[in-house]
């Protein structure tokens, strides 16, 4: 008899315990769906919170490359237009107009009129040095 008690009692000890894990099985099974849910709804809320942080740091990006470029234009307005100079050089000046200033020198040291020779130096002369040679050379054939 004790034998037969203590194999029922083990027995509805194994049926109690199987009931428990039927019932939290089944509890498991309708909490999983809800809380699969509640876990896609918190990295849609993550996502969200992400994609805007994303949205103002392009805005603000955005806006830093407007201002640059504006103040870059600005700069570039104000900015008085540099020759080069390499069009300033003397040398790529037309000949005529070298021609001339011989002329004006000529005129100016008093030596009357220029001889063909003295027109036709060379028309990439340039400089102080040039000048002062030039002049010397015709007032001393005056």
């Amino acid at each position: 008899m004790r034998e037969a008690r203590a194999g029922q009692a083990v027995k509805e000890r194994e049926e109690k315990g199987l009931q428990l894990q039927k019932a939290e099985s089944a509890k498991l099974k309708k909490a999983a769906p809800l809380y699969k849910l509640k876990i896609a709804q918190e990295k849609r809320v993550v996502r969200e919170a992400a994609k805007v942080v994303r949205e103002k740091e392009k805005t603000e990006r955005a806006k830093q490359v407007a201002e640059r470029a504006r103040q870059r234009d600005a700069q570039d307005t104000t900015k008085a237009p540099q020759l080069s100079k390499w069009s300033n050089r003397k040398a790529l000046q037309p000949l005529e107009q070298n021609i001339k200033r011989k002329e004006q020198v000529v005129d100016a040291v008093g030596g009357g009129e220029a001889s063909g020779a003295a027109l036709a130096a060379h028309p990439r002369q340039r400089g102080t040095a040039a000048t002062s040679n030039f002049q010397i050379n015709i007032s001393s054939t005056s």
